[in-house]
């Protein structure tokens, strides 16, 4: 990546490595400080399409890092997912009670409301003990076991670690990872990358070949993170329609 910045900054650059050789020869390179550095720049740039080529090289290096990071994210939510899943009639009773109270309190026959107003429920204090809010009051009426079933650590801790992933980000990370992949699948398939054709170099050009290689190694976990991430996020639409609330 270091080595594509110094590329792009001389190639973008009205003075660089390539006009100092045309002017003075590529001789002139041993007498510059640190000649082997200017002599493997130089080389570098005579690279038909090097930028793009670092562009794509860049995006293999980092392809095992980012898809363990989305596979690892998409677990998560999934956890959380099937513990919330497994509780859905506590969750229920839950949302009844605290909708049953709140209805009281206001005077008012609300079929609902939403998810993110639940931290209301912690903001309403009891006159008498301030640290009792209608939170309290709601698990309050409900069964022991319905509670115990809404407190275990396994479902606490599932959702701590989802709280900490926004389910937009991931969405969005797994979306950019595999666009990535989608255009070295494209630029094998045409020779081009994001418009720019890279021309092959006379001889032996290794970067063609490795690049069609790793598309076709990759391919297939490509196809299961897309698939992954599709069950995730359709399970958590199925959820909000559980819950009502698409927000």
């Amino acid at each position: 990546n270091d080595l594509r910045k110094v590329v792009v900054h001389h190639l973008e650059g009205g003075h660089n490595i390539l006009s100092f050789v045309e002017s003075r020869g590529v001789e002139a390179l041993s007498r510059l400080e640190h000649p082997h550095l200017h002599q493997l720049l130089y080389g570098v740039l005579r690279i038909p399409g090097i930028s793009t080529r670092l562009e794509c090289m860049d995006l293999v290096a980092k392809f095992p890092a980012e898809m363990e990071s989305c596979r690892e994210d998409l677990q998560i939510l999934r956890r959380a997912l099937l513990q919330i899943r497994d509780r859905e009639a506590a969750f229920r009773a839950f949302w009844t009670m605290a909708m049953h109270l709140g209805n009281t309190l206001n005077g008012s026959a609300a079929g609902g409301f939403r998810l993110s107003s639940l931290s209301k429920l912690l903001d309403l204090k009891s006159p008498d003990r301030k640290e009792m809010t209608l939170f309290h009051f709601v698990l309050l009426q409900l069964p022991c076991a319905t509670v115990e079933a809404l407190t275990d650590p396994e479902l606490l801790n599932a959702l701590k670690m989802a709280s900490s992933k926004r389910t937009h980000t991931v969405h969005q990370d797994v979306l950019v990872h595999l666009d990535g992949f989608r255009r070295l699948e494209g630029f094998v398939a045409t020779g081009s990358f994001k418009g720019e054709r890279i021309p092959r170099m006379d001889g032996s050009d290794p970067f063609h070949q490795a690049m069609a290689d790793f598309v076709r190694e990759s391919q297939s976990a490509c196809a299961e993170l897309w698939a992954s991430s599709m069950q995730v996020f359709q399970s958590y639409r199925d959820m909000g329609i559980f819950f009502q609330d698409l927000s």
